[in-house]
């Protein structure tokens, strides 16, 4: 009787228990680069097998959700490590990657223009991190650009076209 009370238990301890798969890496999609044009949002990810997704939306909040709608997957933005900042309000989106999207201190807001969807985000960070070494752009990590933004209603960044990082900009 014991034996039979004890594997009934161990049966519904079994089948009780289970993992929830939102925790799980793969579950979700990690933003590695965005361009942010306006309305219009151009979203790139760590993954290799996702490719770029482009959506038109009325803010950040709005934008990652539906990329996450698009991919079927949650989208976190957390590691972002590259902000293309092209026609909009750069304060306004800079203070909104810090609120909303939460993104990295580190992560690099530039002026861009052109079409970056074929465009490698590592390669693009690295030639915007040798532009800065050789003294060619100031620092443009989102802290930085930010409170110049902030202190002076202007910042120096890196100014970032497909092709590469030839010349500083200037944000407002």
């Amino acid at each position: 009787m014991k034996l039979k009370v004890f594997l009934l238990m161990i049966c519904t301890l079994c089948l009780v228990t289970g993992c929830e798969s939102s925790g799980k890496v793969h579950d979700k999609a990690y933003l590695r680069s965005a361009v942010i044009d306006g309305d219009s949002y151009t979203l790139t990810f760590f993954s290799d097998d996702q490719k770029p997704v482009k959506i038109t939306a009325e803010g950040l909040l709005q934008a990652r959700n539906e990329a996450g709608l698009t991919l079927g997957k949650e989208v976190f933005t957390g590691y972002t490590e590259l902000v293309i900042l092209e026609k909009a309000d750069s304060r306004a989106v800079m203070e909104a990657l810090l609120k909303d999207w939460k993104v990295s201190p580190n992560c690099m807001t530039v002026s861009g223009k052109g079409d970056f969807s074929g465009a490698d985000p590592e390669k693009l960070e690295g030639e915007i991190r040798l532009a800065i070494k050789q003294g060619k752009v100031p620092e443009c990590d989102i802290i930085t650009v930010l409170s110049q933004l902030l202190t002076e209603r202007t910042a120096s960044t890196a100014h970032l076209t497909p092709e590469g990082c030839k010349s500083s900009a200037k944000l407002r």
